[in-house]
């Protein structure tokens, strides 16, 4: 592979949603790049003198069998706070520049009730998957300071695009089967960041000097549910019909099936502040929010039908 012209960079985590998506825009890109392997970190880095890398570190665990278990949190924690302390310590031992540590925006919790979220919002993360991901924000920026290497953290909002998994996968596969679709809220406002939009971002922080030491929440425009389906749906070609019910009758059916955080990461308001990554870096994102989520729906359909056994 060629030597790129801007910094080369290491990816922990490459063979997951968005490492994919970091990979494949990496080599558009002609970006020098190596992956970490989960098992042999030390052995991952093959040059001795790091000064020139970054890190971008993507591993982790979003979901665990059993969340309201005793040991949840601690499965949680081994895969998203303690696995990126020790690739951080690896890296440092071999001189790392920066390590850009992609957290989450559940670590704001709900403190920030109706009001738009900032970098500067206070932390108080409720599940504890957004718990493990704090307390790896808080140890990597003790470590950073230790060791010597730049630390920049990511808190993007959820993530979609058509291979995307999770409740954007529900999500899509609910658009794509129901031509009649109950929504929670028409006129709710909330942010998502479109997967080449972050990896764009991500690739910037790695080699842009002014992120340094930095903390960003990363989003698209804000969107409410009920434009969110309708564009995934005009992507597939498809017409659906959204209707409202109660708020009640949602959060209590979703509490009688376990899914009330689907009903919070797609229905409830939450809007990041995207100014500071404008202001110190002056960036935006690069793909417009109604394009890619028609883009995503359109790409959803075509993946699916190629999965189709052909009669």
């Amino acid at each position: 592979m060629k030597r790129m012209v801007d910094s080369p960079i290491y990816i922990s985590g490459s063979g997951g949603f968005i490492g994919r998506y970091v990979l494949a825009i990496a080599r558009t890109k002609n970006i020098y790049y190596r992956c970490i392997h989960r098992y042999s970190v030390d052995e991952s880095f093959c040059e001795n003198n790091l000064s020139d890398f970054a890190l971008i570190h993507l591993a982790g665990r979003a979901h665990v069998l059993k969340e309201l278990s005793e040991s949840a949190y601690e499965e949680f924690a081994k895969a998203n706070c303690d696995y990126a302390v020790d690739v951080a310590l690896s890296a440092a031992k071999n001189g790392l520049k920066r390590f850009v540590y992609v957290s989450s925006v559940g670590v704001y919790g709900k403190s920030y009730s109706n009001s738009i979220i900032s970098e500067n919002t206070p932390l108080a993360p409720i599940e504890d998957y957004a718990k493990s991901k704090l307390d790896a924000e808080r140890k990597l920026t003790i470590l950073s300071k230790e060791l010597g290497f730049e630390l920049v953290i990511v808190r993007p909002a959820l993530v979609y695009g058509f291979d995307a998994p999770g409740n954007i996968e529900r999500l899509l596969k609910l658009t794509a089967k129901l031509p009649v679709i109950p929504i929670a809220e028409k006129c709710n406002k909330r942010s998502f960041v479109y997967v080449e939009n972050l990896v764009d971002f991500l690739l910037l922080v790695a080699m842009h000097p002014k992120a340094a030491g930095k903390t960003f929440n990363i989003a698209d425009e804000p969107i409410s549910t009920h434009d969110l389906i309708n564009n995934l749906a005009k992507g597939m070609g498809l017409k659906r019909h959204l209707f409202a019910p109660p708020r009640f009758i949602w959060e209590l059916l979703l509490r009688l099936t376990g899914k009330k955080k689907i009903y919070e990461q797609l229905f409830e308001d939450l809007v990041l502040d995207m100014s500071l990554a404008e202001k110190e870096l002056g960036w935006q994102p690069k793909h417009d929010t109604v394009a890619s989520l028609q883009e995503t729906g359109k790409r959803f359909i075509e993946a699916n039908a190629a999965k189709k056994p052909r009669e």
